[in-house]
């Protein structure tokens, strides 16, 4: 089982663990006998007929559904919110009832309408390259862990119900024993460095309802892949020992395997204590990043917690933050910050009431998973300087036009408004002096 220090950050953090089945298996997909995955998958129907997909790499990607023949444009499609927004109301302000709609409109109806604008999904399942790779040409293998970060919508609607570009890339199992084997079947083959789409029809997989989708649901998978790691990928083996003690006692050499005890009689910490036992070579980790780790654990009780080298499954993740728990109480990840990759390190956690008797874990950090960050084209950079130059002068022009005239001083000390003029000479000549009445 996993343990319960090291699945408190990771439930809320990474999918991750439940795609995995690490903390059990789906009685939907699961084999007990693992068997291959088979070979690259592709799609059997037109491009026509599959959704497009922009953006850049490492970016939050933009999809359009095909639409049947006959529509130029859909309307907007609905979002998930617009469309359990949508009700008629009486002339009154109150809600109709569905009778009273039923003369006029169908609160469904323009869901209906907007998204029947697209053609119906395909049956099996399909995949693409939307940006090929500009690496080396790496492919993804099955029973590595792959670093991606995964979007996913339902089909006809433009809001994701899931997303990883919000927060930390994903690390996903490829392999056939895992909860949901269909992201193996989607990846394997894939080249690292590219961006893949997956149009996922509900017959071939229940990951759908895993993501926030519903059960009959047609969902578009989108994945840019970052990097692979092997599932017996192990921690720094020369990091330089430090010699700190602590009160549990860990065995186990340096990028191998470690156990971890505590000593009969001993009390656990009334706080969490992080103590770097080797220092690993890496970057040092910083808040909010993703980190690939084994662990071994056990409670005070001498109750084994877990321990990512014997269960088979490979390192775990967890996101390191400084942020408290919903509860107020500290992380038990933030002592990991300035730690460096490649480092073994102890976490020692207190007694919590009714909860657990306290906790001690050995952690070898492998990795810090990070989104790349890519550069801007020049080209891009250059249209985005011009357009913002263009946009600055046309609003210092508008300024200028919308501008109050300063009213100036005559010598005499009085005011003449700014928009008033001066008479000419022309003026003056033209202006003659009154004629003298007949009585002069």
């Amino acid at each position: 089982m996993r343990s319960k220090l090291t699945v408190v950050g990771a439930l809320g953090a990474c999918l991750a663990l439940a795609l995995a089945g690490c903390s059990g298996s789906s009685d939907d997909e699961a084999t007990t006998t693992p068997s291959p995955l088979g070979d690259k998958a592709t799609a059997t129907v037109e491009a026509a007929e599959l959704p497009g997909v922009t953006g850049t790499f490492a970016s939050t990607p933009e999809i359009t559904f095909p639409l049947k023949p006959g529509f130029e444009s859909p309307t907007p499609t609905p979002t998930e919110t617009e469309t359990e927004a949508a009700t008629d109301e009486t002339t009154d302000g109150t809600e109709a009832t569905d009778e009273a709609a039923s003369d006029t409109a169908d609160p469904s109806a323009s869901e209906t309408e907007e998204v029947s604008a697209y053609i119906d999904p395909p049956s099996t399942l399909q995949v693409t390259t939307a940006l090929p790779s500009e690496g080396d040409g790496t492919v993804v293998k099955e029973n590595y862990m792959v670093a991606a970060d995964m979007i996913a919508y339902k089909w006809g609607f433009l809001e994701p119900v899931y997303s990883t570009y919000y927060s930390s890339p994903e690390v996903l199992p490829i392999r056939s024993d895992a909860s949901y084997p269909i992201l193996g079947q989607i990846l394997i083959g894939q080249t690292i460095g590219s961006r893949i789409v997956a149009v996922v029809p509900p017959t071939a997989s229940a990951i759908n309802t895993a993501i926030g989708a519903e059960a009959g649901d047609t969902i578009v998978l989108v994945f840019d892949i970052y990097e692979q790691y092997p599932s017996d990928i192990q921690a720094q083996a020369d990091a330089v020992p430090t010699g700190t003690k602590t009160t549990a006692q860990v065995e186990g050499a340096l990028g191998g395997p470690a156990t971890i005890t505590v000593p009969g009689g001993s009390e656990p910490p009334e706080k969490i204590t992080t103590t770097v036992i080797a220092t690993g070579s890496g970057a040092p980790i910083a808040d909010g990043d993703l980190i690939l780790y084994h662990y071994a654990a056990i409670d005070w009780n001498g109750d084994d917690g877990g321990s990512s080298w014997v269960d088979g499954w490979g390192p775990a993740t967890a996101t390191v933050s400084s942020n408290p728990y919903y509860d107020g109480t500290v992380n038990v990840y933030t002592g990991l910050i300035g730690v460096t990759v490649g480092s073994r390190v102890v976490v020692e956690a207190p007694a919590k009431a009714g909860a657990y008797a306290g906790e001690a874990v050995v952690m070898d950090i492998i990795a810090v998973v990070k989104r790349p960050v890519m550069e801007v084209p020049e080209e891009s950079a250059s249209a985005e300087a011009t357009e913002d130059a263009t946009e600055d002068a046309d609003a210092a022009e508008e300024e200028t036009a919308t501008e109050e005239p300063e009213a100036t001083e005559d010598a005499d000390g009085t005011e003449t408004p700014a928009d008033s003029e001066e008479p000419s000479d022309a003026d003056t000549a033209d202006q003659e002096e009154p004629a003298a009445s007949p009585d002069q």
